[in-house]
């Protein structure tokens, strides 16, 4: 084989390596992202119950400084997210769920308890 063969072959692997280091990027980035929205749902149901980082923190055994970097979406974990749900009777989902896909839904609940359906 001539060395024309050789260097197609390189080209190939770098231009699959490259992708897949793209590919990668863009989901690290996706990942912060839905860290940074569930962080956001973590102080909204903190904020609707009316308690400060401390306090809520005395609820889940948990200091401020953690509840902090939670609701930064640093650290999570789905422990801690599952916890919450069941102590404020959110559910799970609404924790990954985008704002559009939360006011969809309750639309739909409006809808079915007009209709008497609920």
């Amino acid at each position: 084989m001539d060395d024309s063969y050789f260097n197609v072959e390189k080209l190939i692997m770098e231009s699959k390596f490259k992708a897949s280091q793209k590919e990668k990027k863009k989901n690290k980035l996706v990942n912060i992202a839905q860290k940074v929205h569930i962080g956001e749902r973590l102080t909204t149901v903190r904020e609707e119950l009316g308690m400060s980082q401390e306090k809520w923190g005395e609820q889940f055994n948990k200091t401020r400084e953690e509840i902090s970097r939670y609701e930064s979406g640093i650290n999570l974990t789905l422990d801690y997210i599952i916890t919450v749900s069941k102590k404020t009777n959110k559910p799970l989902f609404w924790f990954f769920e985008t704002n559009n896909e939360t006011k969809r839904r309750e639309n739909a609940q409006e809808w079915f308890e007009k209709k008497g359906f609920v």
